[in-house]
This record gives C-alpha cells, structure tokens and sequence, in this order.
C-alpha cells in the first residue's frame, strides 16, 4: 500500500512537472521581445561581454542581470537563453507546495501546484525576461519557511528565511511591500511577547517563535528602511531621494545636506538593528546577519566587482519607487484572468482571518495585504498580478484542504448526486445569464427549467434525508464551479500564452513588441550572411531604440538617430527603420519600402481606465454588456481597436546585389 501511494505522487507529480514544462518553454523564443525584456537582456549581454552594467532602480534589482549575464556567458545569447532563467524558476515554483505536505496534506499541495502551473499570470510571466517569477518563487519560500520555523522550533528556517528574505531585497523593490505586511503580521502574534519584555514581566529567552522570527525580520530590514525618510523631505528642507528626471543626480539618491542626512540615519538604524538582534539571541543573530550580508552584498556588488552597488542597493532602490506612480486596475486583470483566485480568494481570506488557524491567518493577511497594498502604491502593472495571484491559489489551497476533509467519508454515490445536481445548476444558471434572448432564445423556458431543476433537486434531497445538508451542497456547488473555473481558466493560459502572446488583446499582455520585429529581425540577421559590414540606422523615436539594442547586440556599424537629427542620415545606410511619423522628414529616394509595421501595440486604455463600481453594476444587471462580457472571456473580443506606434522598414536599392 505504501508503494502504491508513493508511487501515486510521484506519478502525479511528474505529470505535473511534464505540463508545467510544456506550458514554460513551448515556442519560448518565437514572441517578439519586448521593451522591459529587451533592457535586461542588453544590459546582460555587456556584462558578460566584460563590461559592467551598474545598479539602475529603473531596472529593479541586480540578481537578474547576475543570473541573465551569467547565463549568456555560460551558455549563449539568444531570446531562448534570455528567457530560460525564468521559464526554470517557474518550473520550481511548481514544486515548493511539497514544503508543506506534512501540514495541509499531499492533494491539498498538488492543487496548489496544478493551479501555479496553469495560473495565466504566473505561466505568462514566467516566460518573460522581467524580475516577478524570482520575485514568487524567494516569496513563497520566505513565507513557507516562516511557517515551518514557527510550527517546529528547527533553527535551519530561520536562516533558510534569512537568505530569502535578503535575496528577495536584490530582486525587486516589491519585496518591501511584501515584508511590511509580513512584519505586521507577525508584531499581531508578538505584541503580547513584546510588551511583557518592556515591562520586565518575560524574559527573552521565553519568547515564541512568532515573536523570535519578527524580531529576526525586522531587525534585519531596518537599516533598509532608511530611505522612507524621504517621504518628509517637502517639509524638512533637503532631499533624501530625487525624482525621476531630477539634473546631474541619478533617481532615489539624495542630494547635498540630504546625503550627510541619509548616512546617520542609515547608521543609526544599522546601530538599532544590531542592538536588538543581539538582545534577542546573539548566536542566532550573528549567523542571520552575515547570511543575510553575504546574499545582499554579492548580489548588489556582483560578486565585488562594483562595490558601489551596495550604496544604490540600499538607498536607492526604495528611494527610486517610492517617487513611482502608475495606473492600472488590477482587480479587472484578476476578474478577467485568475477566476478562482478572484472568485474563491477574496471571500476565503476574509473567511480564515476571522476564524482561520495561524497558517490560514497568515497567507489570507498576506493575500489582502497584498491586494491592497499594490492597489494603491508604487508601479501597478500587469506583472504585479503574480504578486497577487499566488497568496490567493495559496489561500484555494488551505480551503481545498478543509473541503477534502470533509468530503472524503461521503460514499461517491451522494457526491455524485450532490455534483451532478450543482452542475445543472450551474449551467443552467451561466446559460440565463449569458444568453443572447434576442436571437430567438426563449428567456422563460430556461428559467422554467432552471426552477423545476432546483424542484426536483430539492425534492430528493427532502426525501433521502441521510444525503442531505445545507453544508454538503454548498461544498458541492463550490467544487463544481472550482472545477469550471479551472478548466476556464487552462483555456485563458492557453489564449494569453499561446494564442495571443505577442497581441494586447488582454490586459495582462498590456502592451508588446510586434511579432514583426520579430521577422525583420530574422531577415536583418540574413542579410548579415550575405553582407557582414552592414550599415543600418535605427529611429530612437518614441522608445524605438528597444528592442532593437536587444536584437542588433554586438553588431557594428549601427547608427541611432531621432527626430532631432534625421537631416544628417546620408544615403550610405543599407537599412532604415524609422518612426512612421517621421518617413516624410528622411530623403528615401535611394530606398524602397519594404513594409510599414507596428513597432508596439497596447491594450485600449479606454477598456479599463476610469472604472466605477456603478460600472460593473451595470454589467450585471444589461444583457448586451454581459455578452460583451462573455464574448471577452472566452475569445478576447472587444470593438476597440488596440493601440500602436508604428514603424517603417526601408531597404537600399544597393542591397540587390547581394540577394
């Protein structure tokens, strides 16, 4: 029997690792690289040249270009290498449920696993070149590891926290978010703990461990914090963390007196941090201090070869996000993408804060803190979805668990009745309300049959008293829409992965790279063969110049001009891409075109921009906004055109000769 079970799992779980492999890296290279992948790709691709990228807030932190880089340098550079790093964590991240089999059970952590692979959000950005799988993967380790020092006092989860939770810090700034909810969290367990040692009634060796890892995180992230202060720098007279665009000084760093002030504040917080990391357990402390250094430090410095990177790691960063301030509306993403998380998530996290245990409390604070803190600071943008996304699946999980405990004594023959019944409610429900009754459709007959359903339904349930509670088909109803949700949802990965990809046709692609730079950038790299010192200019208008640093990396004779000085382009040049907007200021008599293209295009802004509450009332309660809404849901169809910069390819009449 224990073999059989065994060899169940690992059956399972191989099957899941064989998809979570097919979804990551199927035709993985064939989208068009886009903007933000395109800079950490260059910027990589120099340092493994030899020639140092530094630290840039703009980029987030310095553990993707030490992974890219090294990658490039190991391997090759390419759009498959580019994004490999990513479509491998992704593939991990997979696996970390199986951290807490001990705790939630072996199918609870499969779910969690099943729905991390097929999430839309994370299967999409874990095939994109940006910091947000890393950023998933160190957190929910983090978070796992909290939980397991917590619930078994082993000393090895405080440091394995420690080293995520400083690696988390060299990813990316919404690591800080993350970690203040964390250590709100945890100072609600400690508080107790904390106050009896203020008023000397417990000493600090009885502490809990909820109250040792607080101490432990906090005292950690102090000095990390120093760079908050600058949210007072209007009224205290000196700058603490210019803006972006602010002269001679890079964004996030301080200025004259501001930069004597940012010293002694960073200092005196080290000092702090320091005193009560001693105070609480000196051995422990001193081990999770140079844990936590080392990761930071070699991260930040890439190894010590730009030692400055740990000043604009540790100031910087903060300083730079913290004058950030973009839109999108995450919530619609969430509703239009991650349907269990959204429809399960929510109410569940509210569900287990009230009356949860402590590892229910913890992820459904998490998943909250989450939704609510990224809602309303710093950069909202559709990758931040995987930030959200993954506490919800977590919290999906927790309640999997709860409802498999309960279900698995029922015999099969009451479940399936209870899932046959809630199903012919759903559907016949779905089909009322999503129903086009304009094209000869018979609104009444399907309520009718909706109504006798539930008759009938109810009649059997009152009859054969030992099948029925109101528990039991609430349970039943709710597997069965996970069920539908989940299915609906592997048809949403396959569309925004798969079908779309390089198409905004969905807020969470947002805006991309044409797939035709993709094939210009084939058929540059043909003629190359053909003419090895061709002479190309690149419009920079507009932001044109990305991807095409990506894609011309490491070729020479390229010129980059703009609209500020297209008059001195002579007529030596082979290629030509240029801005549409500016082909009638460029003499093209010596060159034919070969196509206008999209260079970028963007998801209609005016689709979810300026949404109100009255808004999706609306939605609800009109038939013909709820079949656009339908209509969206399953095809990602919308009347509005998708926006787009576009670009044009020229060719010198001089390239004949050698085609």
């Amino acid at each position: 029997m224990v073999a059989i079970n065994l060899n169940y799992k690992i059956i399972s779980y191989s099957l899941l690792a064989f998809l979570g492999v097919l979804v990551r890296f199927i035709d993985l290279s064939n989208r068009a690289v886009h903007h933000d992948e395109s800079l950490h790709g260059y910027f990589s691709f120099i340092t493994s040249q030899g020639d140092y990228y530094n630290h840039n807030p703009l980029t987030h932190g310095m553990f993707l270009f030490n992974v890219l880089s090294s990658s490039f340098w190991l391997i090759t550079d390419n759009d498959f290498i580019l994004r490999l790093p990513f479509a491998l964590s992704g593939v991990v991240l997979i696996f970390v449920p199986l951290l807490l089999k001990k705790e939630i059970g072996f199918l609870p952590c499969f779910i969690f696993s099943l729905l991390i692979t097929f999430s839309p959000s994370i299967a999409y950005f874990s095939r994109f070149a940006r910091n947000d799988i890393f950023m998933a993967l160190t957190l929910l380790i983090l978070v796992i590891a909290i939980f397991k020092y917590i619930k078994t006092s082993k000393i090895i989860w405080i440091y394995v926290s420690v080293a995520f939770l400083s690696l988390g810090y060299t990813i990316k700034e919404s690591m800080y978010i993350n970690v203040f909810g964390i250590l709100i969290f945890l100072f609600l367990y400690s508080f107790t703990d904390i106050k009896n040692i203020i008023l000397g009634k417990l000493s600090i060796k009885n502490i809990s461990n909820e109250t040792r890892i607080f101490i432990i995180i906090f005292s950690l992230s102090l000095p990390l914090a120093a760079p908050l202060f600058s949210i007072f720098q209007s009224s205290l007279g000196f700058t603490l963390a210019t803006p972006d665009g602010y002269p001679g000084v890079p964004p996030g760093l301080p200025t004259g007196l501001g930069i004597v002030i940012s010293w002694i504040i960073s200092f005196s917080l080290l000092g702090i941090s320091i005193f009560i990391g001693i105070y609480s357990d000196k051995k422990i402390y001193i081990y999770s201090f140079l844990i936590f250094l080392v990761v930071y430090i070699s991260m930040f410095t890439t190894f010590m070869i730009a030692p400055q990177g740990l000043v604009t790691g540790q100031w910087q960063s903060l300083g730079y996000w913290l004058a950030q301030s973009t839109i999108l509306l995450l919530l619609l993403i969430l509703f239009t993408n991650e349907f269990l998380p959204f429809l399960f998530g929510i109410p569940l996290s509210v569900y287990y804060l009230i009356r949860g245990e402590f590892l229910s409390k913890f992820v459904s604070f998490w998943a909250i803190f989450s939704l609510i803190s990224f809602s309303i600071a710093g950069e909202k943008m559709p990758w931040l979805t995987v930030n959200l996304t993954l506490p919800f699946i977590f919290v999906f999980s927790i309640f999997s668990r709860d409802v498999i405990k309960y279900l698995k004594d029922m015999s099969y023959q009451v479940l399936l009745f209870q899932f046959i019944s809630a199903f012919i409610v759903l559907i016949l429900t779905l089909k009322i309300l999503f129903t086009n009754y304009q094209l000869n459709e018979n609104l009444y007959y399907d309520i009718l049959y909706l109504l006798t359903s539930l008759i009938i339904i109810l009649g059997i349930n009152l009859y054969l008293k030992n099948i029925f509670s109101i528990k039991l088909s609430t349970y039943s109803l709710l597997s069965v829409i996970a069920i539908l949700s989940f299915f609906l949802t592997i048809r949403t990965t396959n569309i925004v992965v798969f079908e779309l990809s390089d198409e905004p046709k969905d807020m969470l692609i947002y805006t991309q790279t044409s797939q035709n730079l993709h094939h210009i950038s084939n058929e540059l790299d043909e003629l190359y063969l053909k003419k090895s010192d061709l002479r190309i200019a690149i419009d920079t208008t507009d932001g044109f110049s990305w991807p095409w640093m990506w894609y011309l990396r490491g070729k020479n004779e390229i010129t980059w001009f703009s609209d500020m000085n297209y008059e001195n382009l002579d007529s030596g040049y082979d290629v030509i891409i240029t801005s549409k907007k500016n082909i009638d200021k460029i003499e093209t008599s010596n060159y034919k075109v070969i196509r206008e293209f999209p260079h970028r295009q963007w998801f209609p802004e005016g689709l979810y921009r300026n949404k109100k509450p009255q808004d999706l009332l609306k939605m609800a309660t009109n038939m013909q906004d709820r079949i656009k809404f339908k209509n969206y849901i399953l095809y990602r169809e919308f009347q509005t055109q998708i926006g787009s910069s576009d670009g044009v390819f020229l060719k010198s009449y001089n390239l004949d000769n050698f085609e």
